[in-house]
């Protein structure tokens, strides 16, 4: 999945063109490729946390069946302020809806994580040199992608 910018799919950026490869690699090794492009997508913000384990819209749906019928993700999105878009972040909130992600454990325990065993690679572009975002800015916006997202899915 890649986040192609604030206005549409149909600019092209740089997040694209590396999507693009990427996809393509995977084709050429022979894995099946399910693409989505987040600004292509009516993705709404959570606002009321009574509204988590209720379903999401079609298009989540169809994104979770996606997700849930592959083995590896790959994520890129260019950061902005030090951490992802807010798009990309109602993304993953609508994705954990209705026990998507993780799920009530009936023990009263930690939430079960229902993506475990798939794999993910996350790209995010910045302008600035990598060694300054994890200096300056101690890098918290990829620090906090991947471990309360990812780190919550158990991906």
């Amino acid at each position: 999945m890649h986040y192609s910018g604030p206005t549409s799919a149909s600019d092209e950026h740089f997040c694209d063109a590396f999507a693009d490869a990427y996809e393509d690699g995977a084709k050429d090794a022979g894995h099946k490729v399910k693409p989505l492009v987040l600004a292509d997508m009516g993705i709404s913000f959570l606002r009321d946390p009574d509204d988590f384990p209720n379903p999401p819209n079609a298009e989540i749906i169809d994104a979770q069946k996606k997700i849930k019928s592959t083995d590896h993700l790959f994520v890129i999105y260019p950061l902005w302020r030090g951490t992802m878009p807010a798009l990309v972040k109602a993304f993953f909130e609508q994705l954990s809806r209705n026990e998507f992600a993780i799920s009530n454990n009936e023990d009263g325990g930690w939430p079960r994580k229902m993506l475990k065993g798939k794999s993910a690679r996350v790209v995010f572009t910045m302008g600035m040199p990598g060694a300054a975002y994890k200096i300056f800015f101690g890098a918290h916006g990829v620090k906090g992608f991947e471990s309360s997202i990812f780190g919550l899915f158990r991906i």
